[in-house]
């Protein structure tokens, strides 16, 4: 495939949602992303993306109908580990995060 040959890239933002993976939920957006392409994500696969409605943006649910076979793809969340940014400016704004999320889960009382 040449370059630019899936383009133009369409995301369609469906709605709010809540979804639920090993105990945790997550309010997430769900977008729909469509290429003009034949893989996954072409026209006609019905794909759903749920993103966490945070600055994450992690992706939590996915799941894709595949218009050449019978049947869905689907893709849960497991766990999310903290990495470590590499640009210290970057590094400095996640612990400022982490904090103001333990406060939270303080006042909450997780």
């Amino acid at each position: 495939m040449g370059v630019g040959r899936g383009n133009p890239v369409v995301i369609e933002v469906l709605r709010r949602d809540r979804r639920e993976t090993e105990g945790v939920w997550y309010n997430t957006i769900v977008i729909k992303p469509t290429f003009r392409t034949s893989g996954l994500f072409a026209e006609g696969a019905n794909a759903e993306l749920h993103l966490t409605d945070d600055e994450r943006r992690l992706l939590v649910y996915l799941k894709v109908d595949l218009p050449v076979l019978p049947g869905s793809l689907t893709w849960h969340l497991r766990s999310v580990e903290d990495g470590v940014p590499l640009h210290p400016d970057a590094r400095a704004r996640a612990a400022e995060i982490r904090g103001q999320e333990t406060q939270l889960d303080t006042i909450a009382g997780r």
